[in-house]
C-alpha cells in the first residue's frame, strides 16, 4: 500500500558530469553488492551506509534506490545508537522485497540493540 506518493520538483542542478555520475552510481551498486542486499534481487540497487558517532553511541545510516537505472524508490534509515550502517541492510532489503515483490516483510527487530530507536523514509518516484 503507498501511503504517500511525492511528485518531482527540481530545485537546481549539482553541474556534476554524467560521466562523474555514472561513477558514484557505479560505487553505490557496488556497495549494495558488496554488503549482500542485492544477492538474488532480480533489479539493481545502488546504497551507502553511513556511521555517526555522539561520545560511544553509534548511529547507522542507510541510503538506497532502486532500480539503480531507472529509480522508482528511494529508502534512507536512520537507526540511533544502532551501530554500523550494514546493520541496516537487511531492513533495506525486505522492504524493497515488499515493494518490488509484494512480499511480506518480517522485520527481526528483537534482534536491534535494546537501546536502538528505529525511524525510515520512502520516497517513491513519481511516475
Amino acid at each position: 500500500q503507498t501511503i504517500k506518493t511525492y511528485g518531482t520538483n527540481v530545485l537546481g542542478q549539482t553541474g556534476i558530469s554524467e560521466a562523474n555520475q555514472a561513477i558514484v552510481r557505479d560505487g553505490m551498486i557496488a556497495a549494495a553488492n558488496g554488503y549482500g542486499l542485492a544477492n538474488g534481487l532480480d533489479f539493481e540497487v545502488a546504497a551507502k551506509t553511513g556511521t555517526a558517532q555522539d561520545g560511544n553511541n553509534l548511529t547507522a545510516n542507510f541510503i538506497c534506490y532502486a532500480p539503480a537505472e531507472d529509480p522508482e524508490i528511494a529508502i534512507e534509515i536512520t537507526l540511533e545508537k544502532g551501530g554500523y550502517g550494514s546493520n541496516l541492510s537487511p531492513f533495506v532489503r525486505e522492504i524493497l522485497q515488499y515493494y518490488f515483490n509484494g512480499t511480506v516483510p518480517s522485520y527481526a527487530i528483537e534482534s536491534l540493540p535494546e537501546t536502538a530507536t528505529f525511524s525510515y523514509n520512502t520516497d517513491t518516484a513519481d511516475q
